[in-house]
Parts: structure tokens; C-alpha cells; sequence
């Protein structure tokens, strides 16, 4: 059963430190894709950095909590399976829903088993592995402002959740809105292509 796991356990999680790789990408200087950055996952569900970050110095600019949750189409698509008894279309078992790593409001992250049994983490901007060379997570030092974080998982995901349905709305209206400029460019088009309109056809 555990050869068949696509996410790591919470323990496995908070048990490594992670090495951070930026993706190179365009908006993303070779420079940054050469810093050695370095992540903890805390078990309070915070996202931790060593002293001395190179992106984050010696305090994080924001907290930043990290969580499990499914991924939408996933989510709905098992919803659909459970009401049908466990099965898809066909009679097929259900397929189980694709786990995501949420931090804060960035792209999710996918999961994935690597050839040493390990795990790679990754979205389309970063990619973090387990840094075996610089051990486990040394844990969060109790004056580390994060020790002092009172969210429950629950209002962790109740708030985040809530923020990315907000950018999702953002970005359906944005497509919608384009879609309809689109329209109103194709009519005016259409207006101006030297056609008579149909009651002048009609006097002629």
C-alpha cells in the first residue's frame, strides 16, 4: 500500500528539509534559478525558512501556512463517484481524487515519488525535493515568530480556500470579459464590411 501513495505523509512532510529550485521561466533571472533556498514544513501547518534566506532574510515577509486538499475537477469528480456508489461511468471503480500541497494562495503543488522512493513537489514556477545533505528538519526554534501561530488547520483551510475561490471568480470574469470584448470586435466588424443591412436589400 505504500508503493501506491502519490502524496507523502504529514510526518514525511515535516521530517526533511527541502530544497527549493526555481524553474527557469522567463519573468525568472538565471540568478535566482542558481540560490540554494531551503524550506521547512512545520507541523502547525506553517512554511518555515533557515536564518540568513536568501529571499526572505532573516524574517518571512508574510506567514505562510501549507495544507492537503483535493484538487477541484478531482474533488467534484469523486462527489459525483460517491453518489453513484463508488463507481464512474461504465462501472469502473472511481479513480481517487489527485491531492494537491496548497501554500498560501500560490499555484498548488503536485506530488510525485521519485526513483530513490523519495518525493518531488512542483508546480509550473518551483520545484522542491528532499535535501538529504542537509539532514532533517532541525524543527522551529521556540522563539520563531511561526511558534507563536494559533490557526487550527481548519481555519487555515477555511481561509485559503476561500481566497483562491476569489481568485477563481477573478479570473472567470476576466474571460468572460475578454470573451466579450471579443463579441463586440467581431460585430463592429461585421457592421463595417461594406454589407447593406437587410432592410435596404429589401427597399432595393
Amino acid at each position: 500500500m505504500d508503493a501506491q501513495r502519490d502524496v507523502p505523509t504529514e510526518a514525511e512532510l515535516c521530517g526533511f528539509t527541502w530544497l527549493l529550485a526555481f524553474k527557469f521561466i522567463p519573468w525568472f533571472s538565471a540568478a535566482m534559478g542558481s540560490l540554494t533556498v531551503r524550506r521547512y514544513f512545520q507541523p502547525n501547518h506553517t512554511l518555515t525558512a533557515p536564518p540568513a534566506d536568501p529571499l526572505w532574510g532573516d524574517s518571512e515577509p508574510q506567514r505562510h501556512y501549507w495544507y492537503f486538499r483535493a484538487a477541484p475537477d478531482a474533488a467534484a469528480a469523486a462527489a459525483a463517484a460517491e453518489m453513484d456508489g463508488g463507481e464512474e461511468e461504465g462501472g469502473a471503480p472511481a479513480a481517487p481524487p489527485l491531492t494537491l500541497l496548497q501554500v498560501n494562495t500560490y499555484p498548488a503543488l503536485t506530488c510525485r515519488r521519485t526513483p530513490d522512493w523519495g518525493w518531488e513537489l512542483q508546480n509550473a514556477m518551483v520545484r522542491l525535493t528532499i535535501d538529504t545533505a542537509a539532514g532533517p528538519n532541525p524543527g522551529m526554534p521556540p522563539d520563531h515568530p511561526a511558534a507563536r501561530e494559533t490557526m487550527t488547520l481548519e481555519q487555515i483551510r477555511a481561509r485559503f480556500d476561500a481566497l483562491l475561490a476569489l481568485h477563481d471568480l477573478d479570473d472567470t470574469s476576466e474571460e468572460e470579459e475578454s470573451e466579450g470584448l471579443e463579441e463586440e470586435d467581431q460585430e463592429e466588424e461585421d457592421d463595417g464590411d461594406g454589407s447593406e443591412p437587410d432592410h435596404e436589400k429589401e427597399e432595393s
